[in-house]
């Protein structure tokens, strides 16, 4: 949504892979970048909420942004990570 709102990027490409030591979610465009889509400094917190979510999770958040572009990887260990097959929906409860 943020890309869409400030970025005016024309491409935006994401993607999401696992490997040994976690998973990645990373997120590129071609915008105009972070720092030239803001009209004032310091305006929102959505990159610091993401960068404290994914640390307290024991990741990591990088944001590379230039007037070319901003790319925006997020790693996760793999504790964080569902196995193959398995479903992310609570278990049922048995009443007594």
């Amino acid at each position: 949504t943020n890309i869409e709102r400030h970025a005016d990027a024309q491409t935006v490409k994401m993607q999401i892979f696992g490997h040994r030591s976690g998973a990645t979610l990373r997120i590129e465009d071609d915008g105009i970048g972070i720092r030239a889509s803001r009209q004032a400094p310091a305006r929102g917190i959505g990159l610091r909420n993401m960068a404290e979510r994914i640390e307290h999770l024991g990741g990591n958040l990088r944001v590379l942004s230039t007037t070319q572009g901003t790319l925006i990887e997020a790693h996760v260990p793999p504790k964080h990570l569902l196995a193959p097959g398995q479903s992310s929906e609570p278990a049922a409860r048995e009443s007594a």
